[in-house]
C-alpha cells in the first residue's frame, strides 16, 4: 500500500468500530483495509481513480472515496447500507467506497472460496440487468481480485 497518497481524511479511528461493522454485516473484512480506514477514517486518497472493463468489454474508469466510521457524515458506511434495498439483492456484497457519479465500490463475498479475500467490485447506482426470473439487479463489475490489488492500481 506504499503506493497511496493520502489528500485528506478525518484521521484514527479506534478498531473496534470497524469490528463492529465486520460483526453486524457477518463478514471477515481485509486485514489491510481495517488498518487502512482505521489509519484514515473517511480516506480521500490524491491517486483516486481505478480503471476496470465493464460488462461490454470496454475499459472505464471511476474514482474513490472510502466510507467511514463513528461520525455522522453522508459518507458514514451505515448511511450507505441504508440504501442499499432500493438496488436488488444485494446479498453479500458490502460497500466500502463511492464514486463521485454515485457508484459504489464494494466487497463481493458471494462466490469465495476458504480463506480468499473478497474480490472488489463497482455497482453501478442507476443501471441494472434482468436475469432469468425476470427480477432486476445493478450491474456488477470486477475491478480486483482482492483489497491489495486494487490499492496498489489506484492512480491520478
Amino acid at each position: 500500500m506504499e503506493s497511496l497518497r493520502v489528500y485528506r481524511d478525518n484521521g484514527k479511528i479506534d478498531i473496534s468500530l470497524i469490528n463492529e461493522f465486520e460483526k453486524k454485516m457477518m463478514v471477515k473484512l481485509p486485514s489491510s483495509y481495517k488498518y487502512l480506514i482505521s489509519n484514515h477514517n473517511f480516506l480521500r486518497p490524491e491517486n483516486d481513480v481505478f480503471d476496470y472493463v465493464d460488462l461490454d468489454g470496454k475499459i472505464n474508469d471511476r474514482d474513490i472515496c472510502f466510507l467511514g466510521y463513528g461520525e455522522a457524515n453522508p459518507y458514514n458506511i451505515y448511511s450507505k447500507l441504508e440504501l442499499f434495498p432500493f438496488y436488488g439483492d444485494m446479498k453479500g456484497i458490502v460497500p466500502f467506497g463511492v464514486s463521485g457519479n454515485g457508484d459504489y465500490i464494494c466487497f463481493d463475498y458471494r462466490f469465495l472460496e476458504v480463506d480468499e479475500e473478497p474480490k472488489v467490485v463497482l455497482i453501478y447506482h442507476d443501471d441494472y440487468i434482468q436475469d432469468a426470473d425476470g427480477t432486476m439487479n445493478p450491474v456488477v463489475n470486477l475491478v480486483a481480485k482482492n483489497f491489495e490489488e486494487f490499492i496498489e492500481s489506484l492512480h491520478d
